[in-house]
C-alpha cells in the first residue's frame, strides 16, 4: 500500500488531543508547524531503515482491536508501557456509548484521568507558550496566578478535546502499530504508524520520565507536532496583540471560548 501524505494537518492534529483556538476567521494567519507478544498476528508493513516500505508481520497487543508491535516488546519498556495505557483508553471508550447517568460521568472522568496518565500535560502547556512562559511573574507581564490559570484551562481544553476525538480514533477506525523505540539524551521516542484504508503515517511518541513515571511529552505525525500545533496558534494571537501582555488575555479567551464549543459539540477544526 502506497503511504498516504495528503492527509490534512486537522486529522493529523485531532488525532492526539490538538485543537485550534484561534477564532475561524483567523485560522487561515497560522503557518504550519515547524508527531510482551501476543498470539494473534495479521499481516503489515513497516519502515526499514532506508525508507522503503517492507512487509513484516504485526503482533497484536492483547485486549485491544487497534492496537498492533512490530516484535514483542517489553512490558516494563516506554513502549509496553505506553501500549498498556492505550489498551486501558480503548477499553473505557468503547463503553462508553451504553453508559448513562452517574456511570457515564465517572468514564467520563476516567478517560480525563487517562489523558494525563498518557500526557505530559505540564510539559506540553509549558511548551506550548516556549519562551514567553519564563515571562510570568516578571513586570509587566502576566503573573504567576495568571500562569496558574493558564495551566488550569489549558489542560481541561486538552482533556475536553480529547474526549470528543478518542472515541473516533481510539474506536477502532484506525490501527496503530509501534514499530521501534529509540533512546535519547531527552527520552526515548517510540517510533510507529497509525493507518486506515487509505491512510499511513508516520507516528512519534516523544517520551521522558516525570515523576519516576514515562509520559508523552510530544507527538510527532509526519511532520506535524502536537506541542507546536498549540505554540502556532499561540504565537500567532502574541503576534497579533503586540506582545505577551496584550496577547496572554486574549489566549485564555480563545481557550474559553474553544472548549465551550468542544463542550457543546460546535468546535471547529484547522
Amino acid at each position: 500500500m502506497k503511504r498516504n501524505r495528503v492527509f490534512s494537518l486537522g486529522v493529523g492534529a485531532h488525532l492526539f488531543f490538538a485543537v485550534n483556538i484561534l477564532p475561524a476567521h483567523a485560522a487561515d494567519e497560522v503557518p504550519a508547524p515547524a508527531p510482551t507478544s501476543s498470539i494473534q498476528q495479521t499481516q503489515g508493513q513497516s519502515l526499514s531503515s532506508g525508507g522503503a516500505l517492507k512487509s513484516q508481520p504485526e503482533i497484536r497487543v492483547p485486549g485491544s482491536q487497534v492496537l498492533s508491535t512490530s516484535k514483542p516488546i517489553a512490558k516494563d519498556s516506554a513502549t509496553g508501557l505506553l501500549a498498556e495505557r492505550i489498551v486501558k483508553l480503548e477499553k473505557e471508550i468503547n463503553n462508553m456509548p451504553s453508559a448513562k447517568g452517574a456511570t457515564a460521568k465517572k468514564m467520563d472522568a476516567n478517560v480525563r484521568t487517562m489523558v494525563s496518565e498518557i500526557l505530559d500535560l505540564n510539559s506540553l502547556a509549558k511548551g506550548a507558550l516556549a519562551t514567553y512562559w519564563n515571562d510570568f511573574g516578571k513586570k509587566k507581564s502576566p503573573t504567576l496566578k495568571d500562569r496558574a490559570r493558564y495551566m488550569k484551562l489549558f489542560k481541561e481544553l486538552v482533556e475536553e478535546n480529547y474526549l470528543e476525538k478518542a472515541r473516533i480514533y481510539v474506536g477502532g477506525k484506525y490501527q496503530i502499530v509501534l514499530t521501534e523505540e529509540n533512546k535519547g539524551q531527552a527520552g526515548i521516542s517510540v517510533l510507529g504508524h497509525i493507518k486506515k484504508t487509505d491512510v499511513d503515517m508516520d507516528l512519534e511518541f516523544q517520551m521522558a520520565k516525570n515523576d519516576e513515571a514515562w509520559r508523552v511529552r510530544d507527538i510527532q505525525l509526519d511532520s506535524t507536532s502536537l506541542e507546536s500545533t498549540y505554540r502556532g496558534s499561540f504565537n500567532s494571537i502574541i503576534k497579533k496583540k503586540g506582545g505577551f501582555k496584550a496577547g496572554f488575555p486574549e489566549i485564555m479567551r480563545a481557550m474559553e471560548k474553544r472548549l465551550k464549543e468542544l463542550k457543546k459539540g460546535r468546535a471547529t477544526s484547522i
